[in-house]
């Protein structure tokens, strides 16, 4: 997990707009995370991992164990239950459930970029992070 700890900058997003249209995030909201460039931090103590994501619209801290489900408040105000796996050294893998939708998310990091592919349903963003 190693090679997740540190900070990364979101430098493009295709799709993100669609994605949050489907999870029901009104337009205002939208614009306002669509239109930031979120820094993600994580942390890595023992066998729990902390990320704290610094955007225009808030910053959320949450700190997980893998396997472990746990309630979480994203950024977008909805309450969701979340489950991070490690699929390997380079990829993690987080379900939020909710009772209207499920969104998984699968950071890959390659390098000194992170790509964080999100999908909600049949829609599908791609995040693209740099390391700083």
């Amino acid at each position: 997990m190693a090679n997740f700890v540190g900070s990364w900058k979101l430098e493009q997003s295709e799709n993100m707009d669609a994605v949050l249209q489907k999870l029901g995030i009104n337009v205002i909201k939208r614009k306002l995370i669509t239109s930031s460039k979120p820094e993600i931090t994580f942390t890595l103590e023992g066998n729990k991992m902390t990320m704290k994501t610094v955007s225009a619209l808030k910053t959320t801290v949450i700190s997980f164990t893998f396997g472990e489900e746990f309630k979480e408040e994203t950024a977008d105000g909805r309450t969701v239950m979340t489950t991070f796996t490690k699929d390997s050294d380079s990829k993690i893998s987080q379900v939020q459930k909710c009772p209207e939708n499920t969104t998984h998310v699968v950071r890959e990091v390659t390098g000194g970029k992170m790509i964080a592919t999100v999908t909600v349903g049949d829609v599908k963003a791609v995040n693209n992070y740099h390391k700083v």
